[in-house]
């Protein structure tokens, strides 16, 4: 098996761990587990785990949902956002269609209003984040908006987050994340990966 060209990473092999993933999700989602959607790297998936949820990524790639979105957003609207709301409206975006909860990161004024508007559509919360990391007062700001979204995450999923359960999670994540560099550090080398 190649890793280049039509190799290991082609779109057949892409799309079938796709398709696998979300069949498995659809599975945890029927036996009972609580799905819930995120739209930003900051959003802090290891509380989500902990609680038993399955934290998905929400955020479009797609242009076709932009008209439809600016309808309801300015034309001169983040992309990103237009086409992540636009198939909230056109209910085309499976992994939205199953979240039973959204946790929504407020990174920038763009996605505050489209947040305002999915409130419509799904219930969610939107987790502030601070502007700096500077600071004691920022720390314990952060941790105030973590506890919140923990308290929330509890009476959605009725689990309890245990110091272990949250620690565990960390550990995969973590875990998860070296896996992801180390995969990213293949293509640093004088033959591209592709």
């Amino acid at each position: 098996m190649t890793i280049c060209g039509t190799g290991m990473f082609d779109k057949h092999y892409t799309e079938t761990l796709e398709n696998k993933v979300f069949r498995e999700g659809i599975g945890q989602a029927e036996a009972g587990a609580k799905v819930v959607g995120l739209y930003c790297a900051f959003t802090p998936k290891e509380l989500i785990a902990a609680a038993g949820a399955i934290p998905v990524s929400l955020c479009a790639g797609s242009n076709e949902p932009i008209e439809t979105a600016e309808k309801h957003l300015p034309r001169n609207l983040c992309p990103l956002i237009k086409a992540s709301y636009g198939h909230a409206l056109l209910d085309n975006c499976p992994y939205l269609h199953q979240a039973d909860f959204l946790l929504a990161d407020a990174t920038c004024d763009g996605k505050k209003k489209m947040f305002e508007l999915l409130s419509k559509i799904k219930q969610l919360h939107v987790l502030m984040l601070p502007q700096t990391a500077d600071g004691k007062e920022v720390l314990m700001y952060w941790m105030a908006e973590l506890g919140k979204v923990k308290n929330i995450l509890e009476d959605l999923t009725q689990q309890f987050i245990t110091d272990e359960t949250l620690e565990a999670q960390i550990t995969l994540y973590n875990r998860m994340k070296k896996a992801t560099n180390d995969v990213y550090a293949l293509n640093t080398g004088d033959i591209p990966l592709t």
